[in-house]
């Protein structure tokens, strides 16, 4: 009986030691669900604080988005506005463009109307002087010989000074007019008025200028140097026929190697 008792009380020892072990484990499993519970609240905690911030980033966004597009609208009405405002501009400008044209054509008619005019009161001025000198604004020649040979030296009034070129080929001599006249004749004047020299003049032609391209030949087409000796004999008369021109031109060429002097005393030129 007493070993039955030690017995009961040995097995009695051993279920308290297992049941002591089995509370410790449970302890242990219940501070372990305490850990995971307080690592699930914390996890969610910081969820919660994540979704918060990124809410508050998309309203945040939301809002910008909402501003630029608004902006974005205000700009698009401001330039279309902008546009129309142009356009109407184009459009009274073309309207005042077509104006102005409509404005210049009449204007070109009456400029049309007024040169008709002038050249009527020149054709009258010019009818009236027939047989008058016409004074030369400006002389030139091609070159000059020496100093007191200039080209202006042809219409001194002097018949005792004269013009004279170098040498050379395609000499020409230009007597210019204040503006346009109709041209009656050209009087002549050789440079050279004895026997020896007079014959340089021989060919020489007379043209009327009527631009500063276009020129008209004179009658005859060139001078033929007569026999002679003095002013009265070396005086050529050339008819220009009334051709209107801005002045005459004498032109001079020769075939010879040496060339030619274009050499004039006095040239004087007169209205139809």
């Amino acid at each position: 009986y007493q070993r039955r008792v030690r017995e009961a009380v040995v097995s009695t020892q051993s279920t308290g030691d297992k049941a002591d072990l089995i509370r410790a484990q449970a302890y242990r499993v219940k501070d372990e669900a305490n850990e995971i519970r307080d690592e699930v609240h914390q996890a969610r905690v910081r969820e919660l604080d994540a979704r918060r911030a990124l809410e508050t980033t998309l309203v945040e966004t939301i809002a910008l988005i909402k501003t630029q597009v608004t902006a974005s609208s205000l700009f698009a009405q401001e330039t279309r506005t902008s546009l129309v405002s142009l356009e109407n501009d184009m459009r009274d400008f073309k309207d005042e463009m077509t104006g102005f044209k409509d404005e210049m054509a009449d204007l070109k008619d009456q400029v049309a109307d007024l040169k008709d005019q002038v050249a009527d009161l020149k054709e009258t001025k010019t009818a009236g002087r027939s047989g008058e000198l016409i004074p030369a604004v400006r002389v030139e020649q091609k070159s000059t010989s020496r100093a007191d040979c200039s080209a202006d030296k042809a219409v001194d009034g002097n018949v005792h000074t004269q013009s004279h070129t170098a040498i050379g080929r395609n000499l020409w001599f230009r007597y210019h007019f204040a503006s346009a006249e109709r041209v009656g004749t050209v009087k002549i004047v050789n440079g050279k008025i004895d026997a020896v020299y007079y014959a340089r003049l021989n060919g020489v032609r007379v043209v009327v200028m009527v631009n500063n391209v276009h020129r008209v030949p004179c009658q005859p087409n060139s001078v033929a140097v007569r026999e002679g000796t003095g002013i009265q004999a070396q005086t050529y008369i050339v008819n220009c026929g009334g051709v209107r021109g801005v002045g005459v031109e004498l032109n001079l060429d020769t075939t010879t190697a040496l060339g030619a002097y274009l050499e004039l005393r006095e040239i004087e030129v007169y209205a139809a």
